[in-house]
């Protein structure tokens, strides 16, 4: 039996050339890719027919990069409009002892090493993210704030399916045997041994959420647990649909988390571009989003990934984006109408100067006797008449702020 660790880390790039940087790098890494790892590695083809996603870009960018404490993994780069993913991958053949004890033992090893992997990517020192886009001179200046990641099992016998089963349901949750999945390092990874009917009992309430008979899939907040057997081409389109989807949602999650952020900054620093602009850019992010999670797959697909979504939670994302944009929608209305209140003082104040002008004009003119009364009159009574324009603007413009 084979286990295919893998870890998808999202960021989501900010302006035209930084993503056309990217796609550039990107370029250039498979010319130099002799083995085509990439293509296989992302099969395009059937990620566009089958889940309807395509890459604006994808590429190995290391191959077997050593994650200290977490072991050597091939590092790919995946681009989708604005959002980059690093993908992280290994293929690991599963040995070891028989029977239960040994499954537990290679359930708690593979527990330790995902939190291990984790919390050196994530290392803000130099050795996460930042080395790898150091040794691959990624032009990236932004690294991921969270990982995903989860297992593909393939390869399994009849006694596999059978006796791993349980395992599988409490490796993709394992808080049904009392460990967090985002434990501190400090925190020891146990399984309870003599308590394994509890554990399988609570872990049975997973439900698989693949109906396709040759493989299941067990997924929660923290992490997906796949196995498949059979044909050979049943299995990799199975790893190609979880890889697939998940780099569909992760994306789309990030960038909802991302823009709301954005828009939080801007509202309390204010914005650097046209408020209206931005309005309209983070629109038009969110409707392809909402595209993204809501696009027609086949029916397999489609059952996955609408449980997916579930755990992701990625609909809070959605609301929570939207809730922002009102925000947004509302600070564009505010400074329009402040645009229209500074028109109406500068509009005011010409009228103001015109009317004390023809006033003062009408009234020196009359004086020196130089125009008939009756004109001298007209003129004067036209600047009064301005004047009281001039004053019912003015009454206008300081009662607007005080309405309700």
């Amino acid at each position: 039996m084979k286990r295919n660790d893998y870890v998808i880390a999202p960021v989501e790039l900010s302006g035209p050339a930084g993503v056309a940087a990217i796609r550039h790098h990107c370029v250039r890494r498979l010319q130099t890719d002799t083995a085509g790892l990439a293509d296989k590695f992302f099969n395009q083809r059937l990620l566009r027919e089958s889940f309807d996603i395509k890459l604006d870009a994808g590429c190995l960018l290391l191959q077997g990069h050593e994650v200290p404490g977490a072991g050597r993994y091939n590092v790919y780069v995946a681009l989708q409009n604005t959002s980059l993913c690093f993908v992280l991958h290994r293929s690991v053949e599963m040995e070891g002892p028989k029977g239960q004890q040994g499954r537990r033992q290679a359930m708690k090893d593979i527990l330790r090493n995902r939190r291990s992997l984790h919390q050196a990517l994530l290392e803000a020192d130099g050795r996460g993210f930042a080395a790898i886009v150091d040794r691959s001179s990624l032009p990236l200046h932004d690294t991921p704030s969270y990982v995903f990641s989860f297992f593909v099992f393939e390869g399994l016998t009849e006694d596999d399916r059978k006796g791993w089963n349980p395992e599988f349901r409490i490796l993709a949750d394992p808080s049904v045997i009392g460990i967090e999945p985002d434990a501190g390092e400090e925190e020891e990874v146990v399984v309870l041994d003599n308590d394994a009917a509890a554990a399988d009992e609570t872990g049975m309430n997973l439900s698989d959420i693949d109906r396709h008979p040759d493989s299941v899939a067990y997924a929660t907040w923290s992490t997906i647990v796949a196995a498949c057997w059979g044909e050979t081409g049943h299995i990799e389109r199975t790893k190609a649909m979880v890889l697939g989807l998940e780099l569909k949602l992760q994306a789309a999650w990030n960038k909802c988390h991302e823009l709301s952020g954005r828009i939080e900054q801007g509202i309390d620093g204010g914005w650097k571009d046209d408020p209206e602009q931005v309005l309209v850019g983070f629109t038009r992010a969110l409707e392809s989003i909402r595209g993204v999670v809501s696009a027609t797959i086949s029916h397999r697909d489609q059952l996955c990934f609408d449980r997916l979504r579930e755990t992701s939670r990625i609909d809070e994302q959605i609301d929570t984006l939207d809730r922002r944009l009102e925000l947004v929608q509302r600070y564009v209305e505010r400074q329009r109408s402040m645009r229209q209140e500074s028109q109406q003082r500068r509009l005011t104040f010409v009228l103001g100067l015109i009317a004390i002008m023809e006033f003062v004009v009408g009234i020196v003119a009359f004086a020196r006797g130089d125009m008939q009364p009756w004109l001298g009159w007209s003129v004067a009574g036209g600047g009064v008449m301005i004047a009281v324009v001039w004053a019912v603007f003015t009454f206008e413009w300081y009662r607007m702020p005080f309405r309700g």
